[in-house]
This record gives structure tokens, sequence and C-alpha cells, in this order.
């Protein structure tokens, strides 16, 4: 049963009679077994409506969620998410990719249920879990869309699917492990509205258990590569102010839908880590812009999913860091910074070596070495794609990749 659909169509049937001036409880009787619901339920579905007998049935500006809540009580579950429902114009669609991650859930989507703009629906993309993320969703959130996957497909994969599904102008994605501000998701909005030139906003992204600090504020891209979080560990109120950066960080991010098609989404060969910085850097080849927006906040459990396996963290952002670069760096800029990406190989071994992950590190790249042959095959097609100057690039890359590596890695020793 479908109560919100078979009530649309049994109020425009009833509305027609000319014998029903009023829409009182005989009606409601009437309409109950029209649809297959019992009186009770549909009386309190009823209260949260305003009628106009001239009109037919509207729905009250002011949304009445005490009402709603004992109504989901008695057993009404909405067939529709509940931007929907009266508001044909849903403006963004959020997806949220889940791997095994009930336990975040609750917060995140609780979170999207409290947000104070309401022109959007949600998407949760279930990659595969076995814990039972996708019964409980859909027990406890009937607002929310499902997309089940059979396996799990990463998290370039999973928003794909997604993504190729949207119909709003806007997609926002949104990690399972985040909280949303209830000014999110509005301040996304505005800052579009008040940007036009922007295609891809960054959020504010805070962490979950110190709120006063940042997890990023964007994303920078280094001349020696391997993107980094703007921010990161700094106090929030350093980052206070809406800018133009290289990237956003996917954990938290909207994007016009019509550029993420036109790019094709994420990489899938990226699987995870470094995918949206992938995607980031091609955007901006291709002349998109991504604004940084403080109001946008959410608090973030970072990588809560991969904390499972740090050597997969290790081996998947070495290979990608090497693919990305590979990829989409001009090769004039390629030339230019070779030096400083030598020094920064060297470095990042050693990094990693002191941390008993050296296997791991030339492992993943000589696994980013094998697929040279086919990142050259895609690097041909880079200067058909590319519709902004080598120099407009270098512009937007960090010189100071030495000093944010290290400050950065420093804030981290500190925190831990």
């Amino acid at each position: 049963m479908q109560p919100v659909k078979n009530l649309t169509v049994s109020i425009k049937f009833f509305s027609g009679r000319k014998d029903l001036d009023t829409f009182g409880v005989s009606v409601c009787g009437l309409l109950a077994a029209h649809i297959g619901c019992s009186p009770a339920a549909l009386g309190l579905w009823v209260e949260c409506l305003w009628i106009n007998p001239g009109d037919g049935l509207a729905f009250s500006a002011s949304q009445n969620e005490p009402k709603m809540s004992k109504l989901q009580t008695a057993g009404w579950k909405p067939a529709l998410p509940q931007s929907e429902i009266g508001n044909p114009a849903i403006q963004c669609t959020v997806i949220v990719l889940n791997w095994n991650g009930r336990e975040h859930l609750p917060a995140c989507l609780t979170a999207l249920r409290r947000q104070t703009f309401r022109d959007f629906k949600t998407l949760l993309v279930d990659n595969g879990s076995a814990d039972g993320s996708v019964d409980w969703a859909r027990s406890e959130f009937p607002e929310v869309d499902l997309l089940p996957l059979r396996q799990n497909l990463g998290f370039a994969a999973g928003n794909n699917r997604a993504i190729r599904s949207c119909n709003t102008p806007w997609t926002a994605l949104l990690n399972n492990d985040t909280e949303a501000d209830p000014g999110w998701l509005r301040a996304l909005m505005n800052a579009a509205a008040s940007h036009p030139p922007a295609d891809f906003f960054a959020s504010q992204v805070r962490l979950f258990d110190r709120r006063d600090l940042l997890d990023s504020a964007g994303d920078g891209m280094p001349v020696a590569g391997a993107s980094f979080k703007i921010g990161h560990l700094q106090p929030a109120e350093l980052h206070s102010h809406s800018k133009y950066v290289f990237g956003a960080s996917a954990a938290a991010a909207m994007y016009r839908t019509s550029m993420l098609l036109e790019l094709d989404g994420f990489d899938e060969d990226f699987f995870c880590i470094y995918e949206d910085a992938d995607l980031s850097f091609r955007a901006q080849l291709a002349g998109h812009r991504c604004l940084y927006v403080p109001q946008a906040i959410v608090y973030h459990k970072s990588n809560a999913t991969l904390q499972r396996s740090p050597g997969k963290i290790v081996f998947y952002g070495q290979r990608n860091s090497e693919w990305l670069v590979w990829k989409s760096m001009p090769s004039r800029l390629l030339r230019k910074y070779r030096p400083l990406r030598i020094i920064y190989f060297v470095a990042s071994f050693a990094y990693f070596a002191l941390r008993g992950y050296a296997a791991t590190f030339l492992r993943a790249k000589g696994a980013a070495w094998k697929e040279r042959k086919r990142l050259l095959e895609r690097r041909e097609r880079l200067p058909r794609q590319q519709k902004v100057t080598d120099e407009y690039v270098d512009s937007l890359l960090e010189r100071h990749w030495l000093r944010t590596r290290v400050a950065g890695k420093f804030r981290m020793s500190n925190f831990e």
C-alpha cells in the first residue's frame, strides 16, 4: 500500500463530488475505505493538512512535525520523501553511501530530517552491507529512497550508480559517518544562487568529536601532487570566509548534476581515496570552479569506515596519488615540477617506512606503474578536454607544499 499516492488520487476523486462540501468525518471514513487504511490514521494525516473546499486539498506551509510523528507511530509510512509531498520541484538529491555503517546512519539520516531547506530528497546507496543497514533504514527512515547494491563497489562506483539516476539540478554527497548542521543544505543552495560561476561547493567539515576543529575547508592541490585538506585540524574560526578553492571533499559537497554527467562522475578505477580530488582536477580543467562555503557545516568521523583497514588507506592513497597526477596534470607542469615530485616521493617513502608500511607503499607505486600505458592513453584526450590554460591551472596549485605537509603531520601527531 502507498498511502500518499493513493490518498492524492482519492482526494481528486472525492473533491469532484458535489455532495461533499466539507471534508468531515464521513469523508474520512470513505477515503479510509478507498485507500485501505484505518480512519484513525487518516484522521491524524488530515490534521496535518489545510483543506480548501473549493480547490480540493493543499498542504499547509507550516510543517506539523508532532502530528506527523504521531501518524508514523500509528503505522503510516510515506511512499514519497517528505520534501516531495506537495512540492514537485525538488532541487537537490543528497546521496549517502553506506557500507556496513549501520552504527553511523542514525546520526546522519536524523540530521537530514532536520534540514531547514526541504526541497531535496535523500538516496541511501548501500554497497552490499551485511549488517542489516538496508532493512534498518527501510524501517526507521521510510522517507529515504534506497539503492541496494549486491557487493561493495567502492566509493567511486557506488556513488556513480546513484548520480546516473539523479534528475535534480543539484547533487550533494554526504558520508554516512557525518552529522550535518540543520542549515547545511540551505547554505549550499544559497551559495549556488549567489555565485553562478561556481559549479561545485565545498562544505566546512569539522571533526565529529572536536567540533571546534576542522577536518577540511575544501581541498588544495600542491605542485608535487597528492591533494590535501585545507585547514586540517586548525580552529574552524580561522576559515570563516567563503573563497574559491581547488576542490571539494566528497565527504560533504554539492555539485551541479549536469557537471557530474559531463565528466562521467568519479573514476571508478580509483575505488576509494583521491577519487574526489581526481573529479575536482578534471572539473577545473573543464572550466568549472569550486566555492568553499563556511556556513555549510558538517561534523565528520574522519575515515570511520576505512580505519578498519589502515593498510588499505596507505595502498589506495599512494597508488591513486600517482594516477591523479599522471591523468590530469598538464604536460608542461609535469615537467616543471618533476624535481619536486621526486623529493615528495622520497619523503613519503621515509614517512611510511617509519610507520611499518614500506612494503605497502612500494606495492602501491608498483600497481600504479603497471597501469601507466592505460593512463597515458587517457592523457592523450587531455588537450581536447582542457578548456583552461596551463597558466590558470598553475595558479591553482599550492607552492608551499612541503610546509603545508609538514605542518599538517605535526598537527596530527599532537592531536593523537
